[in-house]
């Protein structure tokens, strides 16, 4: 899986693929992350897009990495509880492995634990 950095005037994916955010490389690597097959006019608009506009798109992308990132880490926690629930691992042990393994502080594990536990 890859993953796309945008910073100032660069982008660089995963494998350490770095393009200036003015040059037609930046298009081959949106194109790995948008699919443009049903729509040639978002094609031709992100092919003369510049400025103001590639900015925007870079952000999009960068927030919506972010975005997945913290709901598979969410996934990850509720998944977490919900074992140790079934586990029957006292809340206590919970809280503490939670802190540890996802460094959450102890009001954002119990925070966790209560809302998907409802205790």
């Amino acid at each position: 899986r890859k993953f796309l950095s945008c910073r100032d005037d660069a982008c660089e994916d995963s494998s350490g693929h770095v393009c200036g955010s003015n040059s037609l490389d930046f298009l081959d690597v949106a194109a790995e992350y948008i699919d443009f097959s049903d729509n040639e006019e978002l094609w031709k608009e992100i092919t003369h897009m510049g400025g103001l506009g590639q900015s925007i798109l870079e952000e999009g992308i960068e927030q919506g990495l972010e975005q997945g990132l913290e709901q598979g880490i969410e996934r990850g926690i509720r998944a977490f509880i919900l074992d140790h629930l079934e586990e029957q691992i006292p809340k206590e042990r919970s809280i503490m492995k939670l802190q540890k393994c996802f460094e959450l502080t102890e009001t954002q594990a119990e925070y966790y634990y209560k809302k998907i536990t409802g205790k």
